[in-house]
């Protein structure tokens, strides 16, 4: 399931990069598994995995046809401590790399230098790299799985509040209130609070996106709003909580995979914003009755809400797309 979700969240970052072309969606039980980048360039297919005996540059990676995703594994390596990725292969960006998969020469890195060509870094690619005290993370970088740098030696180094990195993503809180208020400038609220205990959460006006398992097994979190600037909540986002009430402002555009599972959630209205629900993203809510959908959203996974009743507005073209429904009474 990871290695699909992280297939469509690639593809959908090409997307920011591409925002004056037409774009059109295709579902899949997961969510959307093409996304069209308009008549000049055409869809981003893959082409070919390389491994690092194969191919000329010495790297392990995926080949599509406008961008590279690079693996860390079977590395060209000089024993000097340094890994430097490279920007490009073959005349082709840089701009992904994958989640952890790490060969045992990487055990070595002591200073990381990431590209400004890299755009998206997969779940978990450099957990656990103790012996990386300096790494080099760029401006560009605008998306991050969870725990994409936990337990290096660079994330155990940063002291101050709220650690913001790339184009303003929140890696690691560092605050002693259990009461969170994420600051102005972050777009991106990525895994900070792996060993804190949150009561509440505020998001402030310029966050756009909470990325995977950002709250996940938060037990003392039982509310959340969710305001309208925040237009993606991603995989596991509040999965495990203690959940009982959940407001969704207008704005919100799409939940991923079990954004909200393993909650105690009675019921759910999602906005007429509200484009893309993935699948079982309120799985074992087991109290959760009703889920009411105000607008016409272009995808709309019901696994995991077979025993739930979905309520829309009288006339609403949601009748056509659902096989069980009522209307809001």
């Amino acid at each position: 399931m990871k290695k699909i979700f992280l297939v469509f969240a690639l593809i959908a970052l090409l997307l920011t990069s591409c925002e004056d072309e037409a774009v059109s969606k295709i579902g899949g039980a997961d969510g959307p598994t093409a996304i069209i980048v308009g008549e000049e360039k055409g869809e981003d297919r893959f082409i070919k995995s390389w491994s690092a005996k194969d191919s000329e540059s010495g790297w392990s990676y995926d080949e599509w046809d406008y961008h590279i995703e690079l693996r860390i594994k079977d590395m060209p390596y000089d024993n000097n401590g340094v890994l430097e990725l490279p920007s490009e292969i073959d005349g082709k960006p840089v701009t992904h790399i994958t989640e952890h998969n790490f060969d045992s020469q990487s055990w070595h890195v002591e200073t990381l230098i990431i590209p400004d060509s890299v755009k998206y870094i997969g779940d978990d690619a450099f957990r656990d790299l103790k012996p990386a005290t300096n790494i080099t993370i760029p401006d560009t970088l605008v998306e991050v799985g969870d725990n994409v740098f936990s337990r290096t030696g660079w994330y155990d180094l940063q002291t101050e509040e709220f650690c913001i990195v790339g184009d303003g993503i929140l890696v690691k809180y560092n605050g002693s209130s259990n009461d969170i208020v994420i600051p102005e400038g972050v777009k991106l609220v990525a895994d900070a609070f792996e060993d804190v205990d949150v009561n509440s959460v505020t998001f402030s006006s310029t966050v756009e996106k909470i990325g995977n398992s950002a709250f996940y097994g938060e037990y003392t979190l039982e509310s959340v709003t969710i305001p309208g600037n925040v237009k993606v909540i991603g995989k596991s986002a509040f999965g495990n909580c203690s959940l009982k009430e959940l407001t969704l402002e207008e704005g919100v555009e799409v939940i991923r995979n079990y954004a909200f599972s393993d909650n105690e959630l009675t019921s759910v209205v999602l906005p007429e914003s509200f484009d893309d629900l993935w699948g079982f993203a309120f799985k074992k809510n087991y109290d959760l009755e009703s889920v009411t959908v105000l607008g016409n959203p272009t995808y709309f996974n019901t696994d995991g809400l077979e025993n739930v009743k979905i309520l829309i507005p009288e006339g609403s073209p949601m009748a056509e797309k659902l096989n069980v429904y009522e209307y809001i009474k």
